[in-house]
């Protein structure tokens, strides 16, 4: 229940700032087990009638519309979560003496970018 939470914070997020505006009544298919729920969600007005016309549009129902859009989601969730980094570092000599050099390049390369601070 907590994913569901997580995901439904998503969907509002890719649907924009929702509102009471409007209310609506969807029914959402789990395709694992075929079960259906069905769910409130509110929906500002102009969202609302936006997300028909692109359904309208796309010929598929507004449930399938919103359905898609929480698979996308959550694929991207997934993919964004496991994908690797690697940590550059190096062997041997420092190339500063001290950590007042490398101070001393930063606040150059800043007078530099954004010219020399004002007092």
């Amino acid at each position: 229940m907590a994913e569901i939470a997580q995901v439904v914070k998503g969907l509002s997020a890719v649907l924009k700032e929702m509102s009471a505006a409007a209310q609506l009544d969807i029914n959402m298919s789990q395709p694992y087990d075929l079960i259906m729920m069905r769910t409130t969600i509110r929906l500002d007005e102009n969202l609302l009638a936006d997300a028909k016309q692109f359904a309208n549009e796309r010929g598929q129902s507004l449930t399938g519309l919103i359905e898609d859009a929480l698979r996308r989601i959550m694929a991207q969730r997934e993919q964004t979560a496991d994908e690797p980094f690697e940590l550059v570092t190096f062997a041997g000599e420092p190339l500063f003496d001290d950590w007042s050099q490398v101070k001393q390049m930063l606040e150059d390369e800043d007078v530099e970018r954004y010219g020399a601070a004002r007092h």
